[in-house]
This record gives C-alpha cells, structure tokens and sequence, in this order.
C-alpha cells in the first residue's frame, strides 16, 4: 500500500511532503485516520517543532563532509501517547511549488451590479418589493402611490 502523503509547513513560504509508512497498512483507516479519534493530527503536532532544526543540521552536515564521503541518514525517534514516529530526510527527484495567496477586498458598490455578483440578486427582489416611485410630469416632487 502506499504511503500516506501530508504536507508540513515549516516556515511561511516552506512547505515539506511527509510520507507516512505505516507497519500494518491497514491500519490507516482505523487507527491514524480514524474520524472520531484521528492519530495523524498529533503525530504531526510531535514531528513539526523538530522538522526544521533537522534540516538545518541536514544541511550543515552536508556542508561539512564535501560529498566526498558516503551520505548517511540520520533517524531520530518521536514517542507520543500511542505512537512513535521514526523522522529522516530524504532527497526526491520531484520539485513541488506552493501557490502563495494574496486576498485583496473590494468596496461593493455600483460596480457588483455591473458584475451580477451573488449579492445583487437579494438587493433587486427587495428593491421590487418596494412602494413604487411615480414622478408626476409638470410638478418637481416625487410622490408615493
């Protein structure tokens, strides 16, 4: 079976895949996916303060040996309350990009009418529920029928 993928954001613009292997498969729908009592949430919550400080030592370590000698992985063990969780970094071919959101918010005004926007369609029911405005010709005021 294959892993379960979740996605770790370790700083604003950092985003890590994790893969989950699990030693029996099919406990990922009843044990670390469970919908009353999901495990994955907290084993996320135990692995994400210790991601970054082992990226930075990842890195460091790599400086450090000059690609002359082999690479090793170092694995650190995470226990938590019916758990434990080997964390380890490895390289992957694939390169994922994060879409950063920017919301921008608008005034309505008379431009959502132009628009036709969802709002629009309760403003013109109300607007035709409404006394009617009757303008008499010849005379400079408006008059309710």
């Amino acid at each position: 079976m294959a892993p379960v993928r979740r996605y770790l954001r370790i700083t604003k613009y950092s985003v890590l895949e994790c893969r989950i292997y699990l030693d029996n498969p099919a406990l990922a729908a009843s044990w670390l996916l469970h919908p009353r009592d999901p495990v994955l949430p907290r084993v996320m919550d135990a692995v994400r303060p210790l991601v970054l400080p082992k990226l930075r030592e990842e890195q460091a370590r790599a400086r450090a040996r000059k690609k002359t000698a082999k690479r090793r992985q170092i694995k650190d063990v995470v226990a938590g309350d019916g758990f434990e969780v080997s964390v380890f970094l490895t390289e992957t071919p694939t390169r994922h990009a994060l879409l950063a959101k920017q919301r921008r918010f608008r005034d309505k005004g008379a431009g959502a009418a132009a628009r036709g926007g969802p709002g629009v369609q309760g403003r013109l029911i109300a607007e035709t529920n409404a006394a009617p405005l009757v303008e008499v010709i010849g005379a400079s005021s408006q008059f309710l029928v």
